[in-house]
């Protein structure tokens, strides 16, 4: 979900090159920041049907970091395990987002689809975002009567990227990540000025995509303007996240996930942001992780009605194996 301008590009390579260390103390996070935890919590309503309930929250951190949850909980489960997801760059808990987690649910998961951070944030950290999910879905285990020490993990693009510090980072808080599902993670090796020159034909060769998208159901693409932000703030915030998101941090993440880990990677040939090659090499020798590099495609192709149905396939394998 990026159209990157060459200038913000450089923008991000520069601050890449700050001499300031990325990380201290614990892998992956600032120094101290695993004692960070939920100081409160606001109930903002609950809708009920007959797919399930879904309750939305807001979420505070002890540092101010504040966050808006949407937990579904499906009446006929296939597990007690959940989903857990955040959004891809640029958008909201709501349109694509939110149709990828009611399909979720229609297969029986409980789902968490979490938003980026909501308060204006300079200096994001999808470190921090990965951690606050685990505490996150610590809550709404114990809310909803879900499985307190087991979880799934999916999410596109910028979700994608959290979702594999989520797995790196789970063990060390004493879970365990069952599958995780990557779309088009980004930046597995960091933007540099030597690789700069890549992004230049980006904007052509995803906007080429835009016509798979247009072939979803009239009914499912109305719901989709809802999935951008809008309101400044969140735009300032998505802005501030771009040398995080193209740091290389996601790939330094694999070097900490447990080598047996589960799941599977989508990335596209015609996707210079998800570099499939540099995935397939960092997870060369986990046996259990298929990283899957698609002919063509772009970015957008993500949202393509062939990939969802792709991704829907796996969770309902996913759903009948765990159902059993």
């Amino acid at each position: 979900f990026v159209v990157m301008s060459i200038a913000t590009a450089q923008e991000a390579v520069a601050a890449l090159d700050s001499p300031e260390p990325r990380y201290v103390g614990a892998f992956l996070l600032p120094k101290d920041y695993e004692k960070n935890s939920i100081k409160k919590v606001r109930e903002l309503g609950e809708i009920n049907d007959d797919l399930g309930r879904m309750v939305a929250r807001q979420i505070f951190m002890t540092d101010g970091l504040e966050y808006t949850v949407k937990s579904f909980n499906p009446h006929s489960r296939s597990t007690d395990i959940a989903v857990t997801m955040t959004v891809p760059w640029l958008t909201e808990p709501a349109g694509y987002n939110t149709h990828m987690a009611l399909a979720l649910a229609k297969l029986g998961f409980p789902v968490d689809l979490i938003s980026a951070e909501r308060n204006l944030e300079l200096k994001p950290h999808i470190g921090k975002s990965a951690h606050n999910q685990l505490k996150i879905n610590e809550l709404t285990a114990m809310r909803h009567n879900r499985d307190p020490g087991k979880l799934i993990v999916t999410g596109v693009s910028r979700a994608a990227m959290i979702g594999l510090l989520l797995t790196a980072l789970a063990k060390e808080d004493g879970r365990e990540v069952v599958y995780g599902d990557y779309v088009v993670p980004c930046y597995p090796k960091g933007l540099t000025v030597g690789n700069l020159g890549k992004h230049a034909l980006m904007p052509m060769s995803e906007l080429k995509t835009i016509r798979h998208i247009l072939d979803f159901p009239f009914r499912t693409l109305q719901h989709y303007p809802n999935t951008f932000s809008v309101k400044p703030k969140r735009w300032v915030n998505h802005l501030a996240a771009m040398p995080e998101l193209t740091s290389g941090i996601a790939g330094e993440a694999v070097r900490f996930m447990p080598p047996d880990t589960h799941g599977h990677l989508t990335a596209f040939r015609g996707d210079v942001m998800s570099q499939g090659e540099n995935w397939q090499e960092l997870f060369a020798k986990f046996p259990n992780m298929e990283v899957e590099l698609i002919n063509g495609g772009a970015h957008l192709s993500c949202a393509s009605p062939q990939a969802m149905k792709s991704w829907k396939s796996r969770f309902h394998k996913l759903g009948e194996y765990l159902d059993q």
